[in-house]
C-alpha cells in the first residue's frame, strides 16, 4: 500500500477522479458565463447601458479584448442573440435561474463523486489492514497488535479527507484561476483588488485550520473506537484460527 495518502486515493478511483476532474473543465466556462451574466444583468438590464444607442442588444455576446498590439479589434466567440430591452430582461433572468441551477446540480455530482471515493478509500484501507492481521501468524500477535493501532490512526487522520484530497484543491485552484482571468478581463485594476482580497482570505484561512483541527480531534476519538476493535480482533487470533471463523470477520 502506498505511503503517500494522495497516491493511495488515486489508485483506488482513478475513473471517479478524472469525472470529477472533467466536471471542473465544464465547470470552469459556465462560471465564466455565469459571472458575465451577473455584469450583464446589472449593466444592461438594469442599468440599460446596453440600450442607449439602440433598442436592440446582443444577449450573450461573447469577446476578449486584446491588446492593441495583437488586434484593433476585439475577438468575438459568440455575436449573441439581438433581444429588445423587455425580452433582454427575461432571457438574463431565466439564464441565471438556469446557471443556479446547474451548479446545484454540480455541487450534488461532485460531492457523490466525493462520496464514492472516500467509501472504495476507506474499503480498500481496511480490507488491507485486516488482511495483514489475519493473515499474521501466531508469533507476529504483537506486531499485529501495533499495526491494528496505527491503521485506527490513519483511518481517523483521514476518513473525512480521503474523498475530497485531489478534488477539494483542483476546485480551489480553479475558483482562483476563474477570478483572476475574468477580473483581468474586465479591468487590469480589477485583477488586483480580486489578487488583495485572495491574499487577505488566505490570511484569515488560520481560524479555519483551527476549525479542521477540531474535526481532527474527533476523528482522533473515532480511530480509537477502530483502534481499540482491531486490537480485540487480534486477542481473538487464535480461536479464529481453530474455529475457522476469520471469513466472517472480514
Amino acid at each position: 500500500m502506498e505511503r503517500d495518502p494522495l497516491s493511495f486515493v488515486w489508485r483506488t478511483s482513478p475513473a471517479l477522479h478524472l469525472a470529477a476532474f472533467a466536471l471542473l473543465v465544464i465547470a470552469f466556462p459556465l462560471g465564466w458565463i455565469g459571472l458575465d451574466l451577473v455584469r450583464v444583468a446589472i449593466d444592461d438590464a438594469i442599468g440599460g447601458n446596453a440600450f442607449e444607442q439602440a433598442p436592440f442588444a446582443s444577449f450573450l455576446r461573447l469577446q476578449l479584448d486584446l491588446p492593441d498590439r495583437v488586434a484593433d479589434e476585439p475577438l468575438v466567440l459568440f455575436r449573441g442573440i439581438g433581444l429588445e430591452r423587455t425580452q433582454f430582461v427575461i432571457a438574463t433572468v431565466l439564464a441565471l435561474v438556469a446557471l443556479a441551477a446547474l451548479a446545484g446540480l454540480f455541487v450534488f455530482l461532485l460531492g457523490r463523486i466525493a462520496s464514492a471515493i472516500e467509501a472504495r478509500s476507506v474499503a480498500r484501507l481496511r480490507g488491507t489492514v485486516l488482511d495483514g492481521i489475519l493473515g499474521a501468524r501466531a508469533s507476529g500477535r504483537e506486531e499485529a497488535r501495533q499495526a491494528a493501532a496505527l491503521a485506527g490512526e490513519e483511518l481517523a487522520g483521514n476518513l473525512a479527507l480521503l474523498g475530497s484530497a485531489l478534488i477539494t484543491p483542483a476546485f480551489g485552484v480553479a475558483a482562483i484561476l476563474l477570478a483572476v482571468m475574468y477580473s483581468l478581463a474586465i479591468d487590469w485594476k480589477l485583477m488586483i483588488l480580486v489578487i488583495d482580497a485572495l491574499v487577505l482570505a488566505a490570511l484569515a484561512w488560520p481560524r479555519r485550520l483551527a476549525a479542521e483541527s477540531e474535526g481532527a480531534a474527533a476523528r482522533r476519538a473515532w480511530g480509537g473506537r477502530v483502534r481499540r476493535a482491531l486490537d480485540d480482533l487480534v486477542q481473538r487470533l487464535p480461536a479464529l484460527r481453530a474455529h475457522g471463523t476469520a471469513a466472517f470477520e472480514r
